[in-house]
C-alpha cells in the first residue's frame, strides 16, 4: 500500500527557495572573487614578464654598444699606424736621394704610431664609452678595453668589452725584428742599407749613401683588421 507524503506548506516552500538562493548567491560570489583573483595574478604576472623582457632587452642592447665602442677604439688605433706607416713609406719613395729614402726604416714600428692611444681614446668617447686600457701586442696588434658611459637600465651595471686589432703588411712595407723595413723585391726586408744592396755614387764618382733597393713597390699597403684576443 503506498504512502503518500503529505505536500510542503507555503511557508517551507518559501525557505527553501530562499535557502537555495542564498546558496547560489554564495558560488556566484566565490566564482566572481575566484575570477578577479586569477585575472589580478595574470596582469600581475604580465607586467612583470614586461620588466624582465624590457630590462633584458636594455642589457642586450648595452653589451653591444660596449662592443662596438671596442672594436672602434682598437680599429682606430691600428688604422692610425697603418696610415703613418704608408706615410713613411711614401715620404722614402719621394725623398730626392738615398740618404732620405734610408732616413724613412730601420726605426721600431712603436715610433710611428704614438698617437695611437689618443686615437683610440677619441673614438670609445665618440661610441658613449670610456677607454679604461689600452695596450700594444707582440705582433702588431692593438688591445682596446672600454666601459659603457652609461648604465644598464634598472641597475648601477656599466658594461665593458675589449677588442683587439692587428696590422698586416701587405705590401711595401715590412718588418724585421720590430724594425721597419722596405721590400726589396727579391724576398728580403730591408730596414738599411746594410741589409744588401750597393753604394750609390756622386757626381765626382766618389762612394755615397747607400742606394735604394733597385726594386721595390710604389706604395705600400697595410691593412687592419680585428682579431681574437
Amino acid at each position: 500500500m503506498r504512502t503518500e507524503r503529505p505536500a510542503p506548506s507555503a511557508p517551507k516552500r518559501r525557505l527553501a527557495r530562499v535557502l537555495r538562493g542564498r546558496a547560489r548567491t554564495l558560488r556566484d560570489g566565490e566564482d566572481g572573487a575566484m575570477n578577479a583573483i586569477l585575472c589580478g595574478m595574470i596582469v600581475l604576472l604580465l607586467a612583470v614578464g614586461m620588466v624582465v623582457i624590457i630590462t633584458l632587452g636594455d642589457a642586450v642592447a648595452d653589451r653591444r654598444s660596449a662592443n662596438s665602442a671596442a672594436d672602434a677604439a682598437a680599429l682606430a688605433a691600428a688604422d692610425y699606424c697603418a696610415d703613418r706607416l704608408e706615410d713613411a713609406y711614401q715620404a722614402a719613395v719621394r725623398a730626392p736621394d738615398d740618404e732620405g729614402f734610408w732616413a724613412q726604416f730601420g726605426k721600431p714600428v712603436s715610433s710611428y704610431c704614438s698617437g695611437a692611444f689618443e686615437q683610440a681614446q677619441a673614438y670609445a668617447r665618440s661610441n658613449g664609452a670610456t677607454l679604461t686600457d689600452f695596450t700594444r701586442l707582440s705582433g702588431n696588434r692593438f688591445r682596446a678595453s672600454v666601459t659603457n658611459d652609461g648604465q644598464v637600465a634598472g641597475t648601477d651595471l656599466h658594461n665593458g668589452s675589449t677588442a683587439t686589432a692587428q696590422l698586416t703588411f701587405t705590401s711595401g712595407v715590412c718588418v724585421r725584428n720590430g724594425l721597419l723595413g722596405v721590400e726589396d723585391g727579391l724576398g728580403t726586408c730591408r730596414t738599411s742599407p746594410g741589409n744588401g744592396g750597393g753604394r750609390g755614387r756622386g757626381a765626382n764618382g766618389g762612394a755615397t749613401a747607400p742606394a735604394r733597393p733597385s726594386r721595390y713597390p710604389a706604395n705600400a699597403v697595410v691593412d687592419t683588421q680585428l682579431v681574437a684576443g
